[in-house]
């Protein structure tokens, strides 16, 4: 039995170890939850027979992991330091500043963008609430038992992390399960799609995946220093991001290639999961079944808030400023939930996505070249400073048949070579580091103090 405390909720030392099993339940509530099942889940479509789409996506899920995951948190548990003090080797201290800024800048954005979302499903069609004042209300009572919840003890988290994930695994199935008149043609695929070129699909729907989830790992590479050791994050990252991940895709990618051959399929709309699950239903039992599926949210929503928590340090605030902080955050993310589709809030969340994911591709290029071992901080490294804007800069002299297609150019689209970019930079900085320390002897890194 969950038993949530009301009157002091618990926000925890973010110092202190962490189970790795608790970790891996409340990561995998990023990828059971109806947003990621329509954008980005939804974007890698099965342009390929079964056997080779599982493989696709066993080898992206397990390059996203090692990368932006695995990489910066074996750094941070290397480091023995905070994510903020692990940047901080990697860039110095002052870019490491505004990398803790793009953190929490993402983390709002990401909880609005995620409640706005669930707030339009439940009040779509049925119209329940028809004022932005009565959205704004109900917004500000689901972040405050949001908030709640989420400052609960790691076990009380994990277990309701375990809940959300189980309800989401559960509710993918049923909608695979409905459209099962189309599974005949789960083993070909979308192989008829002359329109498009599957390594087109992939290209943008792997980038997608990457800007959607890349700073969420990053964000989630801080529990690496409260892990026990290397095994530990291992198995995290094994349990908790990569298989989830992988799972979710599948049965997304199943799910989609099922209804486009069901007699649930809606002509000229692409198919997804909210067609196999609530396609030709009656009209009154809609709305409760996406009040059920909305709930899926929560999870992710609490990994969110957590994350939030720890970034802007409110647990080691006084009683006072914790309380105001927790109202600010509120009223912020309240206000951007009803203007979360906008085309200015939309580039706000373009940039820090890219700086993010840059930054963990630094970190674990750093992690092989083994650098914690003498690093010390200082106000600019040079090295580091220069990989993430080689990355940043990319778009701007790499070829454009290489950052975008011909057809459209999507944002997203230039954050798998910006993050390629940074890794070569990364390790090309740090061998020549390595040269002018063997023949300058007693200089260790050449960065500005």
């Amino acid at each position: 039995m969950i038993r949530i405390r009301v009157s002091s909720p618990v926000l925890e030392d973010p110092g202190l170890p962490l189970n790795w099993k608790l970790q891996a339940w409340m990561l995998s509530t990023l990828f059971f939850c109806l947003p990621f099942w329509e954008f980005p889940g939804g974007e890698l479509w099965m342009m390929w027979p079964l056997p080779q789409y599982a493989l696709i996506l066993a080898l992206c899920t397990a390059l996203m992991t090692a990368v932006f995951f695995l990489g910066p948190a074996l750094a941070v548990q290397a480091s023995g330091k905070s994510l903020t003090e692990a940047v901080a080797l990697s860039v110095g201290t002052v870019p490491a500043m505004g990398i803790r800024v793009c953190c929490v800048g993402m983390l709002v954005l990401w909880i609005a963008e995620l409640l706005g979302l669930a707030l339009y499903l439940v009040n779509y069609g049925r119209e329940l609430i028809d004022s932005q004042w009565g959205l704004g209300c109900l917004a500000v009572g689901v972040l405050g038992f949001l908030f709640l919840t989420a400052w609960q003890s790691p076990l009380i988290s994990g277990r309701m992390a375990f809940l959300s994930t189980k309800l989401g695994l559960a509710i993918l199935l049923a909608a695979l399960f409905r459209v099962r008149d189309g599974w005949p043609a789960i083993q070909h695929g979308f192989v008829n799609q002359g329109e498009y070129w599957g390594g087109s699909v992939l290209w943008r729907g792997f980038a997608q995946l990457v800007a959607y989830l890349a700073p969420l790992a990053l964000v989630a590479a801080a529990w690496g220093g409260r892990s026990a050791g290397r095994k530990q994050v291992v198995y995290t990252a094994a349990l908790g991001w990569m298989l989830p991940l992988f799972v979710a895709l599948l049965l997304i990618g199943l799910t989609n290639v099922a209804v486009g051959s069901s007699e649930f399929y809606q002509p000229s709309l692409q198919p997804n999961v909210a067609m196999a699950l609530w396609a030709k239903s009656a009209r009154s039992g809609v709305t409760v079944r996406v009040l059920i599926a909305s709930v899926t949210v929560f999870g992710a929503l609490r990994f969110c808030i957590r994350g939030l928590a720890d970034m802007t340090a409110i647990g080691s605030r006084n009683v006072r400023m914790k309380w105001l902080m927790t109202a600010g955050s509120m009223l912020l993310i309240t206000g951007l939930t009803l203007y979360v589709w906008t085309d200015q809030v939309d580039r706000l969340r373009t940039a820090p996505s890219h700086i993010l994911a840059v930054t963990a591709v630094v970190l674990t290029a750093d992690l092989l070249m083994r650098r914690w071992r003498n690093a010390t901080e200082c106000r600019f490294d040079w090295a580091g400073c220069l990989a993430v804007a080689a990355g940043l800069a990319s778009p701007w002299y790499l070829p454009y048949w290489f950052v975008g297609f011909r057809y459209e150019f999507c944002p997203q689209q230039s954050i798998l070579p910006a993050c390629g970019v940074a890794f070569v930079a990364c390790l090309l900085c740090r061998c020549f580091e390595r040269i002018l320390a063997t023949r300058r002897p007693g200089i260790a890194s050449p960065s500005l103090p």
